[in-house]
């Protein structure tokens, strides 16, 4: 009978362990103060913060999104959208506000390899197209 006993609590104890080490998170704003470092990463730089670099502060955001019911199934199951791009959205809200003007999905006004902004005016320096330019450049 002891040893039935002791597997018993034993079982009791593995149990309440992974009771215990579960987290619930009751808002996102739990969820943040949990993850400090990776709220000041995506407030230094939120066009360069990739949630898949950061697992746990995903799935515990995932989580919480989904079992509220707030995350599109479809974008849940990653049929109708992405998952992480939703999330990323919802981060923007919660940390720079609702009404911020920054899309992490656009274009940025800036060139990537020189860091120099660029017009998209068909500013051809005087040439009516690319062509004239490109030909005017070819006959020299």
């Amino acid at each position: 009978m002891s040893n039935i006993v002791k597997e018993m609590n034993t079982y009791i104890k593995m149990v309440s362990d992974n009771i215990v080490k579960e987290k619930s998170y009751q808002s996102v704003h739990d969820i943040l103060q949990a993850h400090p470092k990776e709220v000041a990463l995506f407030k230094r730089s939120p066009e360069d913060f990739d949630l898949s670099n950061h697992p746990e502060f995903y799935q515990d955001l995932f989580d919480l999104y989904s079992n509220s019911g707030d995350m599109p199934y479809g974008t849940m199951k990653a049929r109708d959208g992405d998952p992480y791009e939703w999330i990323q959205d919802q981060l923007m809200d919660e940390i720079l506000g609702k009404d911020n003007d920054f899309d992490p999905h656009s274009g940025s006004d800036y060139d990537d390899d020189t860091g120099v902004e660029y017009q998209d005016d068909n500013d051809w320096g005087g040439y009516d197209s690319f062509e004239s330019k490109v030909s005017k450049d070819l006959d020299n």
